[in-house]
């Protein structure tokens, strides 16, 4: 990956990814929810299974991710991610490959808001547990197509 500071259209990697400030659909399948996230077009699929995308390998941009039900929370295990970087705002700090994710999703009490609480722990590059919390207003939006000017780096 880039530095922080030059311009690029690689996605930055799992932790980016999961508190982008852009649009997220959440689709809920049997068996499975899949997450449309707007920057970068990317998508994951969780299964409730335990193994995780069926067609991943360990070289997968998003991990492996394990989910469950549990009384009013859809919790992710994420694991397999490989190694990259925060968002800038981290300083484009950078994590391993032991990076492991847990994610608990909540809805407000009204259903405008789905919550997020974001525990990120690397025996490699944290020293404790990172927490974050990312919210998003329920809206009916399309997620657009994500492009990049490869020259520029802008989207």
């Amino acid at each position: 990956n880039a530095p922080a500071s030059e311009p690029t259209c690689e996605p930055f990697g799992f932790a980016t990814q999961v508190v982008s400030p852009l649009p997220l659909k959440v689709d809920q399948h049997p068996g499975r929810v899949v997450f449309h996230y707007e920057e970068f077009g990317a998508r994951r699929t969780v299964l409730f299974d335990g193994r995780g995308d069926p067609s991943a390998a360990a070289s997968l941009p998003l991990g492996l991710s394990r989910g469950r039900f549990e009384d009013d929370a859809f919790i992710v295990e994420t694991d397999h991610i490989p190694a990259g970087r925060f968002y800038d705002w981290f300083g484009g700090a950078r994590y391993s490959d032991k990076l492991r994710a847990i994610e608990r999703y909540t809805t407000s009490d009204d259903g405008r808001w789905l919550n997020l609480t974001l525990r990120l722990e690397d025996p490699e590059t944290l020293e404790a547990p990172l927490i974050l919390v990312k919210r998003w207003r329920r809206a009916d939006v399309e997620i657009l197509p994500y492009s990049c000017d490869a020259i520029s780096g802008q989207r």
